[in-house]
Parts: structure tokens; C-alpha cells; sequence
């Protein structure tokens, strides 16, 4: 008896001994369903969970600094194990460590941690309008009696805002 795994088109099949028998495997499922599906089901929460993990090496202590209760913490280390097709952590007696895997999707994780941070702060920041260019249409009275203290004003509360002035 020998088993093999086909694609036929979006279906997949198992041929066992010369029968052919249809398998429903979802296409966002783990690493075998292609190179945008592992993507698709990861989540942000779940590899800032990763990474608590990786720096406490405790199950406890982790989920205590994510606000977190053990089970919710256990649950989702189990789905990214899920995700990945393969154990991310060791469980040992004093707590977890990753495995090479483990380590590899830490490393990933850290970029990927900051990259969204430094996205979702920048995007505060423009909407707290600290951020942008500010353009402004003025007489060329005002710029040296009025207009010069009003800017400083402006940019000691908003540094990373620049201005284009049009005098005119």
C-alpha cells in the first residue's frame, strides 16, 4: 500500500493502491497552502506572544506581561505551531524554549514587530498632525513681525512638521 498526495488543479487527492480519494485541505492553512498562506492566518498578538515568550522563557511570566491568562497565551502558541506546521517551543520543566524554529521565527518576528510599529506610530503622528507638510500663503509684511514667532510656536510643539511658504 503506498500513499500519494496529488494536486488536481484547487483539489488535492490521495491515491491509495491505485484508488483515488478527494482531501479538503484549506487554502490558508499552514505552510502547504502556498507562499501568501502562512500570511494570512498569522496575527500581529500572536508573535508579540512569540516574542514573551522567547524573553521570559516562562508560560506564567509571559502571559502576566501581556495581560494575558496562561490559556489564552497556550492557545495561541498552539495555533502558531498550527500555522507553521512545526513546534516553535520546547516545553520543559522550568518553562519553554524555542526550538531552531523557534528561533528563526523569533528573529523574523522582531522586524516585524517594529516595522508595525514604526508604521502605526507614524500614522498617529500624522493624525496628531506632528507630522506633514504645512502650506502657507502670506504677505511679505508678516513674515519677519508676525509669522516668525507663530512658526517657532508651531514647531516646538510639532518637530517633525515642515512648512511651504508662498509669498506673495
Amino acid at each position: 500500500m503506498y500513499f500519494v498526495l496529488q494536486s488536481l488543479g484547487r483539489q488535492r487527492a490521495v491515491r491509495v493502491s491505485g484508488g483515488v480519494y478527494p482531501v479538503s485541505i484549506p487554502e490558508t492553512y499552514g505552510p502547504a497552502s502556498g507562499p501568501c498562506g502562512l500570511f494570512s492566518t498569522m496575527r500581529i498578538d500572536d508573535l508579540r506572544i512569540c516574542l514573551a515568550l522567547g524573553k521570559t522563557g516562562n508560560l506564567h511570566r509571559a502571559a502576566e506581561t501581556l495581560g494575558l491568562t496562561p490559556s489564552a497565551l497556550s492557545k495561541a502558541l498552539a495555533r502558531m505551531e498550527d500555522i507553521t506546521g512545526m513546534p516553535l517551543f520546547e516545553r520543559t520543566p522550568r518553562g519553554v524554549a524555542p526550538t531552531n524554529e523557534g528561533n528563526a521565527l523569533l528573529e523574523h518576528a522582531k522586524r516585524i514587530v517594529r516595522s508595525v510599529d514604526d508604521l502605526q506610530n507614524e500614522f498617529q503622528d500624522r493624525r496628531l498632525a506632528r507630522v506633514g507638510t504645512i502650506r502657507l500663503g502670506v504677505v511679505p509684511n508678516l513674515i519677519p513681525s508676525f509669522l516668525s514667532s507663530v512658526l517657532a510656536r508651531f514647531l516646538a510643539s510639532r518637530p517633525m512638521a515642515t512648512f511651504s511658504i508662498d509669498v506673495g
